[in-house]
């Protein structure tokens, strides 16, 4: 049984554009992820150079946090605005089923 969801144009943009907020969402902690990993092995390389054992991965680490919540809450306010963008259109209907049992 192979089930079709039938979408007009405009349910399919309103589709798209809320996964695409999702995907903008989920990508939030993907910079916050690279930039602590990032901290953490060039402190500590940098720390096993110059024989400062925790000094730079502190300091990178200290540095890192705050600058990762400042791109979180860059991402979020950019994903706010476009939601409000989008948020005069009215509400479209919900997409209605159709089977084919091929």
């Amino acid at each position: 049984m192979v089930v079709f969801i039938v979408m007009n144009d405009e349910a399919q943009r309103s589709f798209l554009r809320a996964f695409a907020l999702a995907l903008l969402a989920g990508l939030g902690a993907f910079p916050t992820a690279l930039l602590m990993i990032g901290a953490v092995l060039l402190g500590r390389q940098l720390d096993q150079i110059l024989g400062t054992s925790p000094l730079f991965l502190l300091v990178l680490l200290f540095i890192a946090v705050p600058v990762s919540i400042l791109i979180m809450i860059a991402l979020a306010r950019a994903a706010a605005r476009a939601a409000r963008g989008r948020a005069d259109t009215p509400p479209v209907s919900p997409p209605k089923y159709e089977e084919d049992d091929t």
